[in-house]
């Protein structure tokens, strides 16, 4: 039987997955990025509910990113001083050993590769983020988050397939 702190964890974590949801809806990059800081918000006040401090931390970072994204201010240097913040910063509020840092890994794989012209680098890059995400949510009793976890990693490897499919199509194509 799950405890009224996990059900509470979950039920806040559920609303944040769908706020994650509404974004990769989303097309216009400013709402984008308001509607993951809403996300995140909620992410933090679930995480810390659920005592997984490496994702409040994690996540309250990446709002400051969004915020420098949103008014146009995120260079390379502020994104790598913010991941160089999150792994520091993650070591420090790290109370879950090596299942801790799995979303660490998953964030600076995902986060090198943002700039990847190549959507099918920067698909396999969240998909293993989301494995990282999915595992430590896992650790932590966040089934909901997990759940979305795993239906984003499974979405980016059908895109990647798909893409995979539609260039080797093309590529019949030109050869007939």
């Amino acid at each position: 039987m799950l405890s009224t702190v996990v059900i509470i964890g979950n039920i806040i974590a559920f609303v944040a997955s769908i706020f994650m949801v509404i974004a990769g809806l989303l097309n216009d990059r400013k709402q984008i990025l308001f509607v993951q800081i809403i996300q995140m918000t909620l992410f933090i006040i679930s995480n810390i509910v659920l005592k997984g401090y490496t994702a409040v931390v994690i996540n309250a970072i990446s709002i400051i990113r969004n915020l420098f994204a949103y008014k146009d201010k995120l260079s390379n240097t502020v994104s790598y001083i913010l991941l160089a913040l999150t792994a520091i910063f993650t070591f420090i509020f790290n109370n879950h050993f090596i299942i801790g840092l799995l979303p660490l890994i998953g964030t600076i794989v995902f986060t090198l590769n943002l700039n990847n012209k190549n959507i099918i680098k920067i698909k396999l890059a969240l998909s293993f983020s989301m494995l990282m995400w999915l595992i430590f949510d896992i650790y932590i009793q966040s089934y909901s988050s997990a759940l979305f976890d795993f239906l984003s990693m499974a979405a980016g490897i059908i895109t990647i397939y798909q893409v995979k499919t539609h260039k080797e199509k093309d590529k019949n194509k030109n050869e007939a």
